[in-house]
């Protein structure tokens, strides 16, 4: 089965599916999309240690009835490595 995929994927980059009904009504294949165009590199602005990067203060958050969050507040300065579970 992997090896069928690996052959696959080269071959019908577009899916088994769009090839099929395209070869089925008698009409070219679609062409798979161009590559993206590369996003220029980010440009460092550096900050001085300690100082906040990423603030939110009272996040409130509510799908109809349900209320996901209230006052919730996070603050991230620089050198911080945080996680959320």
């Amino acid at each position: 089965m992997a090896l069928a995929l690996v052959i696959v994927i080269p071959v019908l980059p577009t899916g088994v599916v769009p090839a099929l009904l395209a070869r089925l009504s008698g009409r070219a294949a679609p062409t798979p999309m161009p590559a993206p165009i590369p996003l220029p590199a980010p440009v460092n602005v550096p900050n001085a240690p300690g100082s906040v990067l990423l603030d939110y203060r009272n996040v409130e958050e509510s799908f109809g009835g349900l209320e996901a969050l209230r006052g919730v507040t996070l603050s991230v300065h620089q050198g911080e490595i945080l996680a959320s579970a």
